[in-house]
């Protein structure tokens, strides 16, 4: 579990990095930005699909099902915020998913 965990930040931290790397060098920033954005909506979202079939199989974990996922939203959200120095959208939707699954 917390190896996995690692080496996914560790990849989701160095995705971001490369592809924010190449927004800043590029023209179209905004393409490359985007993209960024639009694999954490895809990482989310999944990690939603994730819950949603959890919830309906296990009805028994609806409590832990509810608390990860809140929990998840929370961090996903204060760490995109300017307070977060280091915080990465990708990066947490990854976490997301992984804390989903």
């Amino acid at each position: 579990g917390v190896v996995q965990c690692i080496f996914l930040l560790d990849f989701t931290c160095t995705i971001h990095e490369t592809w924010f790397g190449f927004a800043r060098r590029s023209r179209s920033r905004k393409q490359h930005e985007q993209a960024i954005i639009a694999a954490s909506l895809a990482l989310a979202i999944t990690a939603w699909a994730l819950a949603f079939a959890l919830w309906q199989d296990f009805p028994q974990a609806h409590g832990s099902i509810l608390a990860t996922e809140a929990a998840s939203m929370v961090l996903l959200v204060v760490s995109i915020t300017d307070w977060c120095e280091h915080g990465t959208l990708l990066t947490s939707a990854g976490m997301m998913l992984y804390s989903t699954w």
